[in-house]
């Protein structure tokens, strides 16, 4: 559980401090996919709407850096 929770945070660290716009768009998606795994983990269990939100406010950033990659 930790080793996604950490996968995920770092996944999107490296997304929103990429600085090479050839490799933005790679790391905007392994950010995703760490977040849907994480989800999917979070479905299994009980959390509270904090933990949500940090994943909804974590995607809604990527996808206003994917719109702006464009």
């Amino acid at each position: 559980m930790i080793e996604q929770l950490q996968d995920w945070i770092e996944k999107y660290r490296a997304a929103l401090l990429e600085t090479r716009p050839d490799k933005l768009s790679e790391r905007i998606q392994e950010a995703s996919m760490a977040i849907k795994v994480r989800e999917r983990e979070l479905q299994t269990k009980t959390v509270n709407a904090a933990d949500w939100q940090v994943l909804e406010d974590a995607r809604n950033t990527l996808n206003v850096l994917r719109r702006n990659d464009r």
